[in-house]
């Protein structure tokens, strides 16, 4: 992604899904269903990226592109989308302040997971050491798990098992692959 190329980003911090959001009453349960449809994306996004590729693949789709989310869920609220694809947490929190998309529901397999870190300038690799070595004391000591809890559980969104080893994984390795001084 053109980001990649402006910034770097911290070892992951959480990990979010990509979903579809649709209106309450929608009979689309997946990607199964969406076949033949306008799907919303964000441009940019992963799901823009996966998608564009399903298309180009062949997977019969009309994909619509926004620039925010407020304009994805317009389009899904008025009926010129089926769908809005995004990342679980950030729909959730949609879902939650955007009026329209209060009539929106949630559903389906998750199509992408998404390994979330934090944003940082790029080529500064003692300041990426820093923070990753702070992410790493917070995973080892069970600390981004409490706040993940706190923060997430309220948008209906819990880490599984398998992530929190995951993450714990990660903190071991991390300083084994941190990149050396110049």
């Amino acid at each position: 992604q053109a980001r990649m190329r402006e910034v770097d980003f911290s070892m992951p911090i959480f990990l979010s899904e990509s979903r579809y959001a649709v209106p309450q009453d929608s009979p689309i349960k997946g990607l199964r269903q969406l076949a033949g449809k306008r799907l919303a994306v964000i441009e940019g996004t992963n799901a823009d990226w996966h998608f564009s590729m399903m298309a180009h693949n062949g997977f019969n789709l009309d994909i619509l592109h926004f620039e925010s989310p407020a304009e994805a869920i317009l389009s899904v609220s008025s009926g010129r989308a089926a769908a809005f694809a995004g990342d679980d947490v950030a729909l959730a929190a949609l879902m939650r302040a955007n009026p329209l998309a209060a009539r929106l529901k949630v559903v389906g397999q998750p199509f992408i997971s998404n390994a979330i870190g934090l944003m940082l300038r790029r080529n500064d690799s003692q300041f990426r050491l820093l923070v990753d070595s702070a992410i790493s004391s917070l995973i080892e000591t069970g600390e981004l798990q409490r706040l993940a809890n706190k923060w997430m559980a309220p948008l209906g969104i819990r880490s599984d098992p398998v992530t929190e080893q995951a993450f714990a994984l990660i903190a071991i390795c991390a300083p084994l692959l941190a990149p050396q001084g110049p």
